[in-house]
């Protein structure tokens, strides 16, 4: 398993290591230190989010299993209190029917935590393609979700070898969704940009 994210990272070196050396032409001083420490700190916010990807997929069954349903419980619990600040009519729910609600969407919020981790990664790779690259948008977002659906498979393989885990191919297509959905986000941000400018 340990090879495949290693050809991972080789081809996202590969495919980065002509676009940095001959996109690194920087104008003046003071905007080259600005460009240098936003492409350092997108690169750096890759490598991070990548690692927790892996991370998060090593965990054991239980261990992640509890650690969503506790997480969906506190959002419930919020979101609870939140609208009984805002609303005049009051509803009181109990621990139990809280319980119940967890158990019964627990299986669609981590798909949807699936989807949501993916699509930052997709912002994120998308970003970084934008900084290193002079490829057009339509390219990015091929190379983006090819990417992310090749660290999806080798996330979904990594977890056949943790206790209580499966591989999901359900899971690797909600996943390169997420990453389509986040680099569509970071297109339409640029042209935004680009409309201000």
């Amino acid at each position: 398993m340990l090879y495949f994210y290693r050809f991972i990272v080789t081809i996202l070196i590969f495919s980065l290591k002509k676009a940095i050396l001959n996109n690194f032409n920087l104008r003046s001083k003071k905007g080259a230190n600005f460009e240098l420490a936003k492409r350092f700190t997108i690169v750096i916010l890759l490598i991070f989010w990548l690692i927790l990807i892996f991370l998060c997929s090593g965990q054991v069954s239980k261990a992640s299993s509890y650690q969503t349903k506790t997480m969906l419980e506190k959002m419930v619990t919020y979101s609870i209190h939140v609208m009984n600040s805002v609303s005049p009519v009051k509803k009181e729910y109990s621990r139990k029917d809280i319980l119940r609600f967890v158990e019964e969407y627990h299986f669609l919020f981590r798909k949807l935590c699936h989807f949501a981790v993916y699509l930052v990664l997709g912002v994120i790779f998308s970003m970084v393609l934008i900084n290193f690259t002079r490829w057009s948008f339509t390219k990015i977002i091929i190379v983006t979700c090819f990417v992310c659906f090749l660290y999806s498979v080798g996330d979904e393989l990594h977890q056949l070898g943790v206790q209580g885990r499966v591989a999901s191919f359900i899971d690797c297509l909600i996943d390169t969704s997420g990453s389509l959905v986040g680099s569509l986000i970071c297109y339409v941000g640029s042209r935004m940009k680009g409309m201000k400018e």
